[in-house]
């Protein structure tokens, strides 16, 4: 019998099970802004050490960050102390951080996969309830609190309990106009918007686009059940689709059009994609939900 996806990248990444349930699992990318970090690096400096490995560690203020004239200092005293506080504990700490301003620089979830940051297989955490969103690239990717974010700065990885899985497979070609979110949020008008608390998400079906990758990593976040997900594809074409946004970072690099430091050393993961999706269909789920009849 097969692992699920999620099985498959969750299993890889557990350092030492503990009793009662808790995995201490390792994380690949933590991502982070100016609102749920600052307390976490007062807590590294009160304890007098660093984040353990700042290259694994990815920053850019975007929650206080003024839609418009970002050229100018900000006007709003607390938004503006959290920003320049995010640039100095980043500065001090060794950690990325895209400026605001800067080529790089945007919202934390889209940044990523923009970057070539993102990748299949990863363990992805972030200070935010969004976080989720990174699923769509064949990531386990999960919001975490600031308490957690201080255990990741410290250490790279996280107590977690391991999550129930559930696939929710939705067949049937989409109506013209039926995006991502539409299906989402039919999904939560039958299963609630509880419904999969404690559970990991996966997605699968004919009416899940390839495209609604990142469709869905811009829009399905915002149903995401008040749980765990990672909006997962199991469809080989995705190494495709990855392959692809790569090949679209370089040609935008090679033109002056973006930071790509992070691009040469992702395109190789779109491959690593099909070994890590294989026999994943075989894969043994807590719970399934089908759904069909999404043309209208």
């Amino acid at each position: 019998m097969g692992k699920t996806l999620f099985d498959k990248v969750w299993d890889a990444h557990v350092v030492r099970q503990l009793d009662g349930g808790r995995s201490v699992l390792y994380i690949d990318r933590h991502y982070i802004h100016e609102v749920t970090s600052p307390v976490a690096f007062l807590g590294l400096k009160n304890r007098g050490i660093k984040v353990a490995r700042p290259q694994q560690t990815t920053g850019t203020p975007d929650h206080n960050v003024p839609t418009l004239n970002q050229d100018r200092p900000v006007a709003e005293e607390q938004s503006r102390k959290q920003l320049e506080s995010f640039s100095r504990n980043c500065e001090e700490n060794g950690v990325e951080y895209f400026k605001l301003g800067s080529p790089g620089h945007g919202v934390v979830h889209i940044v990523g996969p923009e970057q070539g940051i993102t990748q299949p297989g990863m363990t992805i955490v972030c200070g935010d309830s969004h976080t989720s969103t990174h699923g769509a690239f064949g990531a386990v990717a999960f919001g975490i609190g600031t308490s957690e974010v201080e255990m990741v700065f410290a250490s790279q990885c996280i107590l977690q309990p391991k999550p129930k899985t559930m696939r929710i497979t939705v067949n049937g070609k989409r109506g013209k106009g039926v995006t991502a979110k539409d299906i989402v949020l039919y999904i939560i008008s039958k299963i609630s918007a509880s419904g999969g608390t404690g559970h990991f998400i996966e997605f699968a079906g004919e009416a899940i686009p390839v495209a609604g990758a990142l469709q869905g990593a811009l829009n399905a976040g915002r149903g995401h059940l008040k749980a765990l997900i990672g909006n997962v594809l199991h469809r080989e074409e995705v190494g495709e689709l990855i392959a692809h946004a790569f090949a679209v970072l370089k040609r935008d690099a090679a033109f002056g059009g973006g930071v790509d430091r992070h691009a040469d050393k992702a395109s190789g993961k779109a491959l690593e994609f099909d070994e890590l999706i294989a026999h994943a269909f075989d894969g043994t789920f807590n719970e399934l939900v089908k759904r069909s009849g999404l043309g209208h």
